[in-house]
């Protein structure tokens, strides 16, 4: 036989070739048993068979092979089980030894030996190793539950009952033939079977490795302890010590069934079985043992005539009852803490789903209203317009309403302040509501009021209601807030969609901030035409911007003692796709609310540093160009500005950005901060700052002390007023600009000079520099070119000359 190898590589071992030297020693234990199980099937049947004399001899044999068998067992056990396996084959041996001896002294002394004898000490080893190798082979992780083990106590107390009768109670009945050591002794080996029955039951009803080899092994064990228990039984019964054919053939039956177990890899994976689940397996061992008791008993007593003490049956009988109810106990209090776990998640999930409910409303509401300030949000107001414009039988009003300097509150207080005073005006407006108005806040400061069935009279006294009540003051954190409301009203008349009538909502609210603000203006249809024309506007200066349409004017800036030019102001025109010139007046506001006076405005800017560069060079000549509130809000415009400069080799001390007051005085302290940052970084550059149309705003002397200026260009309409012989209006006025210029050492510059009488009162004032008609119109650089080559030639008074008569 060869040796057997470890289950598990050594270290440094060739993990192919071990799996491939297992699967071989598996093959030979798989081979080997078939010639076992025959030669074991064999003895059994020659042990059941054959006559009186011979049978010890053929079971021997049987018990040699059981003992065989084991042995080639442990070829294929690892782990843990292999030690039960090895404990399971020294109590095959004891029992050997022990039946050899048996054997021997049956031979000496005949065939009514008593008990104790010399071979018992063997058997008493055989059940203790064996027992203890049955608790190895039923261990598992985890202690193992009431259940089981009841269920364990239930099986072995069924076999309790006959092993008392048949077994242990004829020696207590027959004392003239039984010493007290051969009772002891029936007793012990009573004990010795009913506890290894227990180990055996408690490895198939509590768990622990599983494999088709450990039930083989569980069943040859039952089947060797019944057989011992029907073996007690005879002896008890007849006295003679020679066993009977039932019990040989139990035996080798054991035997055999060593065999089989043997077959099959004993594996040692753990399974732990549900000990809780009544099976119908354990429904059927629990009726047989319930049932077998008290027939047992019965048959007993008749087979007796009833004699004999009935209190051990009734005890035992009564044992084996209280376990049953105790079972039955079990599962009804599993059944019931089932019962309170579905009801527990039953109820558990009547929560959720009242959670749920609750949480779809929420989401229902949350997609419908504002979260701030509890009002319908755009998705309602899409709902119900369209709702009021399908089924209104009258005109349906809607009102939308903006707050005008809401964002000054943010920037100046925070937005939590901005979310009071839009909660403030929401509450407002819901008590000014009519019934029937649907209130929403479309985002931001935007409200919108909904009426159905309205009347346009009704619509337009809401809408000044409206503007009144929202103009009140707030009272936000300690801060009176001071905001006004400007109302788009629009009352269909006929059909239409709920996108029209928001796009119109919003043309007439545009109307209404462009007429000053805290007003309401109702839509009329000059207003769509007049957005259709500024977005057709916007549409051409897109076009012009990105085909290089637009071109650039100069308009000189003299010295009125000599007539020389000094300056040239940068003036954008733009001539339409239909070819006629659109008038800086109406598309410089566009470009400015449209954004495109940024990219427009650089665009001007290079084309006047690229022309001028040459000028520069050749006469000294600088540059003057516009500015607008929106170039220089963004942060990138000084380094744009530094960046053409680089490009067009014009130095910064030849160009002059103007810009008006109102940009250097007004607006958030950030954004003038911002401005001046720009400012003084470009005047570091050499760049210099003129104030254009000075005198029309709130400029002041404290303000100009800190403000980054070089020059004031006095307003045409100082310039050019109702006098009579044509002279300034407002001689005093220009007195003050030209004294509060000289003070701060700024340079001034007239504009819209037009005649010979307002340049000499502007020179007696004490101005030295103009521009206008009188000098010369806005003309291209190509005609520049021609009044600095004039200019050259000692000419610049003759061409001036004929300019002020063509103009006249």
């Amino acid at each position: 036989m060869p040796r057997s190898s470890p289950t598990v590589p050594r270290p440094g071992t060739d993990a192919l070739n071990t799996d491939r030297r297992r699967v071989a020693e598996a093959g030979d234990a798989r081979r080997l048993p078939r010639l076992l199980i025959a030669f074991g099937v064999l003895a059994g049947v020659a042990a059941f068979a054959a006559p009186a004399e011979w049978r010890d001899g053929f079971y021997l044999l049987g018990a040699a092979y059981a003992l065989a068998v084991v042995l080639v067992g442990l070829r294929t056990v690892s782990g843990r089980p292999r030690l039960g396996w090895i404990l399971l084959g020294v109590g095959l041996t004891m029992r050997v030894l022990g039946d050899v001896t048996w054997a021997a002294l049956v031979l000496s002394y005949g065939a009514n030996l008593s008990l104790p004898s010399a071979g018992d000490a063997f058997y008493f080893v055989h059940y203790l190793t064996v027992t203890v190798a049955v608790l190895i082979l039923s261990r598992r992780a985890g202690a193992p539950s009431k259940v089981g083990l009841i269920d364990t106590a239930i099986t072995t107390a069924g076999l309790l009952l006959p092993a008392w009768m048949f077994a242990v109670e004829p020696y207590l009945r027959d004392t003239s033939t039984s010493s007290p050591a051969a009772v002891a002794t029936a007793v012990a080996y009573v004990v010795c079977c009913l506890m290894l029955f227990a180990c055996v039951a408690r490895l198939l009803f509590v768990g622990g490795y599983q494999g088709r080899g450990y039930t083989l092994t569980a069943a040859a064990l039952v089947t060797l302890v019944l057989g011992d228990i029907v073996y007690l039984t005879e002896v008890s019964r007849t006295g003679s010590t020679v066993a009977g054919g039932l019990v040989y053939l139990l035996w080798t039956s054991a035997y055999v069934l060593f065999g089989l177990a043997v077959r099959y890899p004993l594996t040692s994976r753990q399974r732990r079985l549900a000990d809780e689940t009544l099976t119908w397996q354990r429904c059927v061992v629990f009726m047989l043992v319930a049932v077998s008791a008290p027939a047992l008993w019965i048959f007993h007593g008749q087979a007796s005539a009833l004699n004999g003490s009935p209190v051990v049956p009734a005890v035992i009988v009564a044992v084996l009852s209280v376990l049953l109810i105790i079972r039955l106990a079990i599962v009804a209090r599993v059944a019931q803490r089932r019962a309170a776990e579905l009801a527990r998640r039953s109820t558990a999930l009547d929560t959720a789903l009242t959670r749920q409910q609750a949480l779809q409303d929420e989401l229902a509401y949350r997609a419908l209203h504002d979260p701030l300030t509890g009002l319908g949000n755009r998705a309602m107001l899409t709902d119900h317009l369209e709702n009021a414009l399908q089924n209104s039988t009258a005109g349906t009003s809607l009102l939308l309403c903006d707050l005008d300097g809401f964002k000054d509150v943010n920037d100046t207080y925070g937005h939590p302040a901005g979310d009071h005073l839009l909660v403030e005006a929401s509450g407002r407006l819901q008590q000014l509501a009519p019934a029937g108005c649907t209130l929403v806040r479309l985002g931001g400061d935007e409200f919108v009021a909904l009426i159905p069935d309205s009347a346009a009279d009704n619509a337009l006294e809401l809408a000044r209601s409206i503007v009144t009540t929202l103009a009140q003051p707030y009272l936000v954190d300690g801060h009176l807030l001071h905001v006004t409301t400007s109302v788009g009203l629009v009352v269909t008349d006929g059909p239409t969609t709920a996108s029209d009538v928001l796009r119109d909502a919003d043309l007439a609210l545009y109307a209404a901030k462009n007429a000053g603000k805290n007003t309401a203006v109702r839509f009329a249809p000059p207003l769509r035409a007049a957005q259709l024309s500024q977005n057709a506007m916007v549409t051409g200066l897109r076009t012009a911007l990105a085909e290089d349409r637009f071109m650039v004017s100069y308009q000189p800036i003299v010295d009125m003692e000599t007539g020389r030019i000094e300056k040239v102001e940068a003036l954008l025109r733009w001539t339409g796709a239909d070819g006629r010139a659109v008038p800086p007046v109406h598309f410089i506001p566009v470009a400015e609310a449209s954004g495109l006076i940024v990219p427009i405005g650089a665009w001007v800017l290079r084309q006047a540093c690229r022309d001028v560069a040459a000028w520069h060079r050749s006469h000294g000549l600088a540059v003057s160009v516009n500015v607008s509130g929106r170039q220089l809000a963004d942060p990138h415009f000084a380094d744009t500005v530094l960046d053409i400069l680089a490009a067009t080799g014009l130095p910064g001390s030849a160009l002059i950005l103007e810009i008006t007051e109102t940009i250097l005085v007004h607006g958030k302290e950030s954004d003038r901060e911002q401005v001046n940052w720009q400012l003084h970084r470009l005047r570091t550059a050499g760049l210099r700052i003129a104030v254009d149309d000075f005198g029309t705003g709130y400029s002041s002397m404290a303000s100009l002390q800190r403000l980054p200026v070089d020059i004031l260009k006095i307003d045409r309409s100082f310039t050019l007023g109702p006098a009579p012989d044509g002279a300034p209006a407002e001689p005093a006025f220009i007195r003050a600009i030209l004294g509060l210029a000289d003070a701060l050492s700024l340079d001034v510059i007239a504009e819209g000079v037009e005649t010979a009488d307002q340049r000499a009162a502007l020179s007696a004032l004490g101005c030295r520099t103009a521009q206008g008609y009188l000098f010369a119109r806005p003309t291209p650089a190509a005609s520049i070119d021609a009044l600095l080559a004039a200019e050259r030639r000692g000419q610049a008074g003759q061409e001036l000359a004929s300019n002020v008569t063509g103009s006249a």
